[in-house]
Formats: C-alpha cells, structure tokens, sequence
C-alpha cells in the first residue's frame, strides 16, 4: 500500500520578495493539489523551500527523515519546472514509503548509498513518469546522476532546480545508471538525457557509451551525452532543444523489475521506419553474443543447464544443435563459459536489433553403423583429434555407434564368436 506523503511549504524570503514567492507558491501547490489531503500520521515529509540556500535551517522531519526540493518560482517557467520537481518528489514519497534507513528490495544488493537513496525500481519509475509527464512547458532534458555517498540514516535528500527552465534532475542510487534508465526516460518523452558521471568510474561511463550507441542504433540520434558534472551538464542543455519523438507504447514489465533496456530499444526499433539492422558491441552493451569453437566442442550440453536465462539451448533429434537466442541473455554473466569443461564457448557483450537465433554447433545424432538415432554420436566427432591416428577411423566409428551396434562389433571381435562361427 502506499505512503501519502505530508508536504509542507517555506518561503524564507523577506519583504516584497516574499509576498512575491507566496503568491507563486500558492499557483504551484494549486498544480499539484492531487497532494493536498491531510495524510495520516506518521507520513513521509516532502519540504517544499523556497528561499537562499545558505538560509535555510531545515530539520530532518523526525524519525521519517525528509525529501527537500529546493524551487525557484520566478516566472512561468520555473513554476512549470518546480511542479515537475514537486510531483516527482511526491510519487517517489508515496512509493518508498518511509525514507529513513536503508531500502529493501531490487536495488538493495547494488552497492550503493545508504539510506532511502536505495529505494525499489517502483519509486525511481514513478518519479521518472512524473517528472516527464509534469513538465508540460515544452521539451525537457532529464540529467541523471548518482549518489557519490552513503546518507546518513534520517538524512534529509535535497533536489536543487537548476536555472535552465527545460532541464530536470534525477538523482540515482550507486549502479542504477545504466542503458536501462536512460532508454526509459527517451521512451517517456525526454527530448535529451545528460547522464553525470565522474571521470574515475569508467564502468558507468561505458554504460552510458552504450546507451548513446543504443539512441543512434534506434532514430534517436545524439539525444543522450555524458557529462563529468552537473555544471557541466546545465551547459551542455543551455541550448534550446529539439522536440522529442512521439514515444512509443511502453514496454510491458513488472513494476518492481529494472528497465529493459533491450526491450525499450527494440520498441524504439521497432518504430523507426527504416528498421536497419544493428549490431551494438562493446562493453556497456545490453546484451550477448556467443560463439563455439566446434571442433573443441562436445554437446555435453552443461553450459545449457547452467544458463539462467535460457538463451543457449541443446535440441536433440537426427541432428544434435546448440543454438543460442540473443533476446534472451541480457548480459554475459559468464555461467555458461565457466561451466564449459573445454573451454570452447565465449560471450560477449553486444546487442542485435532485432534479436538473432543461431545455431552455434549442429552435428548427426544417428548411429555410424545402422543409421539410427543416437544422439550421444553427435559428442564423439569432437574426440578426434585426441585419439592416435592410427586407431582414429574405428575407434571413432566404435564410439559413434548405438549400443546394439557396439555389442554386435564386440561379440563378433572375440574368440569364442570366431571359433563358432568356423564350426
């Protein structure tokens, strides 16, 4: 059940300035009235504050702690873009609930921040959709960013508006930056996404490299960038922006699952009228490709049990195969390779729009000598090279065959069968 979330509003401005902003704030909480019920006690705190940040003096909101938004409210535009920050700010209340202490759910084994910077995908997501669908002054730009340290348990989490009125800022928990996030904010309109990512996490940055190849590979063309600070970012999108895409249907998912980057990128695909085929490799890319050395490979089929999502699969009929579906490997987590005991697979990241099915190794499954369907055959070829050459053709032909067949060979090869047959 959620949370509703107790929100206050402060102006610590003086004078006519704060007639001024009393008036403003008053229009702004009338665009996010949906928020205005009494909640019940105790309720998450959302602080509204409008006033100078070096003024403020603001309490944690008890054992609860606190989600401040820092709103300029000078002019149309910035009212536009704090009520975005504002409905933000409340669906991420009303979906983690309490915002003390340190989240359970999906994002809790990501290594990240403490505190409720850890909340579920469920959260993050309905902020996301309000921050994008609340911003109907034009073109928005969202810049993502994470949380570089832990909060403390009841520490109060600030979202400051930037002073470029088509700009949003998200903040993320630790790992939660990844191709997934950014393909979801392009699919719910953004025209641009700015990711933040300092210059010593180059595995972030790799990630956000591939969601830039991902933007291209589907139409989106140079609508995501990365930036080394948020200041750097403000500078990048001071630039007025180019109207967003139409976004395509959402892609249908569990609430409490990551964005599927995969899935986004192929809806977005999908949409483009060229449909070119693309291929997204390097690391970062949302995706697997596997390859098979084939003469080391045996079909013992132990990289296919170990595969979690079933993306490598063993089909035994006349014709043994392994064959491999890139919609479903997500990643390359490296179970299949490791369980290999000859080392001949390998995967890698890159991503195919749209996903291929392959067949990675496809041997004869009958029996060498009646023809048969023995699938066990299918192993045997890869034995080869391992046997001495002289041996090689009967031995391989002895092991290749079913077991009616071995226990003929072997009876008619001893001596009692030979003795028996000369009577």
């Amino acid at each position: 059940m959620r949370a509703i979330p107790r929100l206050e509003w402060r102006c610590t401005h003086r004078g006519a300035a704060r007639e001024r902003h009393l008036q403003a704030l008053a229009v702004l909480r009338a665009r996010v009235g949906r928020f205005e019920a009494a909640p019940p006690e105790p309720a998450p705190l959302v602080l509204i504050h409008c006033g100078e940040r070096g003024e403020r003096r603001i309490a944690t909101g008890g054992r609860l702690g606190c989600e401040i938004v820092h709103v300029r409210v000078d002019g149309e535009a910035a009212i536009d873009q704090a009520a975005a920050l504002v409905r933000g700010a409340m669906r991420f209340a009303e979906e983690a609930g309490d915002l003390r202490g340190p989240r359970r759910g999906p994002l809790a084994g990501l290594g990240g921040a403490a505190g409720h910077a850890n909340a579920p995908w469920p959260a993050l997501n309905a902020r996301l959709e309000a921050l994008l669908a609340g911003a109907n002054a034009g073109p928005v730009a969202l810049v993502l960013s994470e949380r570089s340290e832990p909060l403390p348990a009841d520490g109060p989490r600030e979202t400051a508006q930037p002073d470029v009125p088509w700009l949003l800022p998200l903040e993320l928990p630790r790992g939660a930056l990844d191709p997934g996030i950014v393909l979801r904010a392009l699919e719910l309109g953004a025209a641009a996404v700015c990711a933040v990512v300092p210059r010593e996490d180059a595995q972030c940055a790799a990630r956000i490299e591939a969601a830039s190849a991902l933007a291209h590979a589907v139409g989106e063309g140079d609508r995501v960038t990365l930036a080394r600070s948020f200041d750097d970012a403000i500078e990048r999108l001071r630039r007025p922006l180019r109207p967003a895409h139409p976004p395509p249907e959402p892609v249908a998912r569990e609430p409490a699952q990551r964005p599927d980057a995969r899935a986004i990128a192929l809806s977005m695909w999908r949409r483009d009228t060229s449909r070119t085929p693309r291929r997204i490799t390097g690391p970062g890319a949302p995706g697997g490709a596997a390859a098979v050395n084939g003469d080391a490979c045996t079909l013992c089929g132990l990289c296919v049990a170990a595969c979690p999502t079933g993306a490598l699969t063993r089909h035994r009929e006349r014709m043994v195969a392994l064959r491999f579906d890139s919609s479903r490997c997500p990643y390359p987590c490296g179970r299949c390779e490791s369980a290999c005991p000859v080392r001949a697979l390998t995967v890698s990241p890159e991503l195919c729009l749209p996903p291929e099915q392959v067949t990675l190794v496809a041997r004869a499954g009958t029996c060498a000598s009646c023809g048969e369907l023995w699938p066990e055959a299918a192993s045997v070829a890869a034995l080869g090279p391992k046997l001495a050459s002289g041996e090689a053709p009967a031995l391989l032909r002895f092991l290749s065959s079913c077991p009616g067949c071995r226990s003929r060979a072997l009876g008619s090869s001893l001596p009692i069968a030979k003795t028996a047959g000369r009577e």
